[in-house]
């Protein structure tokens, strides 16, 4: 029995932070996730979001002449 509360426990507490997840993430990036996706699907979301950043690429060589 003492189990099954820490299992429950600790998806209660996934499933509050997937609102306020939700919350962040669609005010950041003008998306409309909901709750039920952010608390399945985060890591696809995660994986998702770091493909689509801006990559950007600097030259090494700082002191060289153009």
């Amino acid at each position: 029995m003492f189990i099954i509360l820490v299992c429950y426990c600790v998806f209660l507490k996934d499933w509050i932070g997937s609102e306020y997840k939700a919350t962040v993430l669609n005010r950041e990036y003008g998306a409309s996730y909901t709750r039920e996706e952010i608390f399945y699907a985060s890591d696809v979301i995660d994986t998702i979001r770091q493909l689509d950043r801006t990559r950007m690429e600097i030259n090494g060589d700082l002191m060289k002449k153009e």
